[in-house]
């Protein structure tokens, strides 16, 4: 179904981000996590909804998970 497809692509987003991760802290969240995580800050940044997914994307993990070092 279209679901199921809409689906596998945004997890495939999120294990591709995982994989490519630098900068930030990210060892044992779930992509379920990070999906909600991505959620809740487009609800609180709603201009950053026409920008591209992946600087969204980043922003939202830089801004939960930035390495403190």
């Amino acid at each position: 179904s279209q679901d199921v497809t809409k689906a596998d692509y945004c997890f495939g987003f999120l294990d591709g981000y995982i994989a490519a991760a630098n900068g930030i802290c990210i060892e044992g969240v779930t992509a379920g996590t990070m999906a909600r995580v991505y959620v809740k800050y487009m609800d609180d940044h709603p201009k950053l909804m026409d920008a591209d997914s992946g600087f969204g994307f980043g922003l939202a993990m830089n801004s939960n998970y930035r390495c403190h070092k």
